[in-house]
Formats: structure tokens, sequence, C-alpha cells
């Protein structure tokens, strides 16, 4: 049976200010596999409830950079391009897994003039959602989502602060050679990060909004 949450009219107007308080530095890092790379492996591990997906080696040859102190959208309004290298088949790799117990998330590999040159973990991080979708046997198209931090130095280069929170999404899509299901070899990539950075201003405005917003409940209850 499914039960009804009522939520307080405040509260709706507490998620409306929220919202609306404009001034976070959006800066957008997207990684993706690039045109005509394929390769890697997705498999379906157990079945039912308990069934997971594990991809490794994923090639990521790109990386887009939008929106950062480094690169400002009034300069570079359609962001910045850099190439991922650092594995052997010249791009660099994406590995996770969805299981419940340890859900994580990786990329490895150097970005040209941003990163160690010797290669090192782009990012880590967790899978909070995931869905699959099977079509037949021949292709696979898994989403994910979640959060992860940054290697100091590749947030160093773009201008934005060390440890930096992100949120992502991904989009996976692979293909079976014999059309036979899992494991499937992937030819498109796309994880977008988005992490949003308050500033001084914008975090006195949503102050202000929920001392008032306090204010009427306190009011509402007398």
């Amino acid at each position: 049976m499914k039960r009804s949450i009522i939520v307080a009219p405040w509260v709706t107007l507490l998620v409306l200010v929220m919202i609306a308080v404009p001034g976070h530095a959006t800066a957008v890092l997207d990684f993706g596999t690039g045109v005509g790379l394929s390769g890697g492996s997705l498999t379906v591990v157990g079945t039912g409830p308990s069934q997971y997906f594990v991809g490794s080696d994923i090639p990521i040859s790109s990386l887009l950079v939008k929106s950062t102190p480094t690169y400002p959208l009034a300069t570079y309004p359609h962001g910045v391009s850099f190439a991922v290298t650092g594995n052997a088949d010249g791009a660099g790799s994406l590995d996770f897994s969805t299981n419940a117990g340890s859900p994580f998330f990786t990329i490895t590999g150097i970005v040209a003039g941003l990163t160690n040159p010797s290669g090192e973990l782009l990012l880590s991080g967790t899978i909070t959602s995931s869905a699959l979708v099977l079509f037949s046997n021949s292709a696979i198209f898994e989403i994910l989502g979640g959060f992860d931090v940054k290697a100091v130095d590749l947030l160093t280069a773009v201008g934005l602060p060390a440890a930096t929170p992100f949120t992502f999404t991904g989009s996976i899509q692979g293909d079976s050679p014999q059309s036979t299901g899992p494991p499937y070899v992937i030819d498109s990539t796309d994880i977008l990060n988005v992490s949003k950075v308050p500033e001084p201003a914008s975090l006195f405005l949503l102050g202000s909004g929920l001392m008032a917003l306090a204010g009427v409940a306190k009011r509402r209850l007398l």
C-alpha cells in the first residue's frame, strides 16, 4: 500500500528559495570515449535483486572543461577540449562496479597539459544509482549516477579548490560481437561531472531566506 506524504507549504517555499538563489559557479568536466574508439567490457554478474554490473578498461579519450575559473564561459562559451591518454590503447580508462557492497567508479589517465604526465587516478567516486537497458542480446545501455572527487592537479589546472566535490551522470553503450549477450564491448561513453560551489553572496541570501522561513513556521505554530 502506498503512503502519501503531505508537505507543509513553508517546506515547499524553502525548496523554491533554494532553487532560485543565484550565484553558484557551476563547473562542468565531461569525459567521453570519443569518436571511432571502442574497447573494454561490461559484464553482468548474478541474477535477480542481487545482480550488478562491472565495467573494465573502458576507453576515455576526451575531456571537455567548461565554466571554471581558468576557462570561464565568457571567454570559452563552448568549453575547452583536452585529449586523455595513458593506457595501452592510447586512451584513459574507466572502471566501475555497481555491487551494493562497494559501488565504485574511477577514471585513470593523463589529460594533456593538465595532469601528471606519468598517469594518475583522475577521479574516484561512489555510484548511488544505476539502471541497465538491454536491447535483446546484441546491445546494452547503462546509466550511472553518483558523486566523486578529482585529482588535485586537475582541479588546480582548471582553477578549482582541491577536493572540490562533483556529482556525475553517465551513459555507457555497448554491443555484443556475436549477439550472445555479455560481456559487451563499449563503443560510447559520456560521463558528465557537475560541481556547484556556493559563493559568499549566495550563502548570505540563502541563510537570510532560511531565517525568514523559520520565523514564518514559528508564527504558524503559535
